[in-house]
């Protein structure tokens, strides 16, 4: 019970310290857009975003404009938040090289409103070829209201490279607070993997009867779902031209994109709550199994993301046990299940 006391504390506190970081650097009560959508199926990055809109909603932002990296619209954003709004940029770990569209976006950002405070929501920084530094910093430097939220202290130490201001912040996932399962324990053992070029272990070595290896998983009435409500921002962008369908297309595209992160987020909690144990080398599968109280072992990415996130706020966690290798992973998950 102690541990369990513990872990609810730990969320608490780490909820707190995104609220007030997020509060200083937003100010009181602002219209805001929030952009960079998730509009991928990494289940991960729809718990940053719902943990980013009910903060924003607890400090009484209102978020006047929200749009995925296609129907970004500079136009219509300044029109939405006015002169004094606050651009709010998605958190994640795709700040640097390692995802250049993200990236991409982010400067067009900064490059569209020179005037606007921009904010970036708290990141990993990763940059695989140090010539990029130079070229970022460059692209980024220059504007005069730009904060960027970090998440480990290794990506404090990019941002001082960048010449950024920056601010160490908890994951935005934080914001989400404790979740009661919402399934009851079904398998013993779940290997979440992930299987793109930021994995460093093979973890298909975990393969047996009573272990499910598998990434982010939609059931098939879920993808359906998925399909049918990403169908309706593409759609509202193809009509936006047109000004009596203007404001209709709006709230179809933005209920839209609301939707498909609570069915992702859904979806995410089930997987993970299905089961008594969790091998992961997914940072937000390691954030969720925290939230949900699930026993879990953690492996790092290749860059040291997972790591350094869980030396930075996760360290004392009741929940969590950090392995340097496969074999270590198997056998603190042989333990766990005991």
């Amino acid at each position: 019970m102690t541990g369990v006391v513990a872990e609810t504390e730990m969320i608490a506190d780490l909820r707190e310290r995104l609220k007030d970081e997020l509060a200083r650097v937003i100010g009181p009560s602002p219209r805001v857009a929030l952009i960079d959508f998730p509009n991928d199926r990494n289940s991960g990055d729809s718990a940053i975003w719902r943990g980013e809109r009910r903060v924003l909603a607890e400090l009484g932002a209102v978020v006047a404009y929200t749009s995925d990296m296609a129907g970004y619209d500079a136009d219509r954003l300044r029109e939405r938040i006015g002169a004094d709004g606050v651009i709010l940029i998605t958190g994640g770990g795709n700040f640097g090289d390692y995802w250049p569209r993200h990236q991409a976006l982010r400067e067009s950002v900064l490059r569209d409103f020179p005037a606007h405070r921009v904010v970036q929501l708290p990141q990993s920084i990763a940059i695989r070829d140090r010539d990029n530094v130079a070229r970022i910093r460059q692209a980024m430097a220059w504007h005069e209201r730009f904060t960027v939220m970090v998440r480990d202290a290794p990506s404090l130490e990019l941002a001082a490279d960048l010449a950024l201001d920056a601010r160490m912040t908890p994951d935005a996932a934080f914001g989400l607070g404790a979740i009661e399962r919402p399934v009851p324990v079904r398998k013993p053992l779940l290997v979440l993997a992930r299987d793109d070029h930021e994995r460093k272990f093979d973890l298909s070595a975990f393969e047996g009867p009573d272990v499910v290896v598998s990434d982010w998983r939609l059931s098939t009435s879920q993808l359906a779902r998925r399909t049918a409500l990403r169908v309706a921002p593409s759609a509202a962008r193809h009509w936006r031209a047109q000004p009596r369908l203007d404001r209709w297309t709006a709230r179809l595209r933005e209920g839209s994109l609301e939707a498909m992160s609570r069915l992702q987020l859904e979806s995410a909690l089930r997987q993970l709550a299905g089961f008594s144990v969790v091998v992961t080398d997914r940072l937000h599968a390691h954030v969720l199994c925290c939230l949900l109280g699930i026993p879990h072992v953690v492996l790092d990415n290749d860059y040291g993301k997972i790591r350094a996130v869980h030396e930075a706020w996760t360290a004392n966690s009741a929940t969590t046990w950090l392995a340097g290798s496969v074999e270590e992973a198997r056998s603190l998950a042989a333990v766990l299940l005991d």
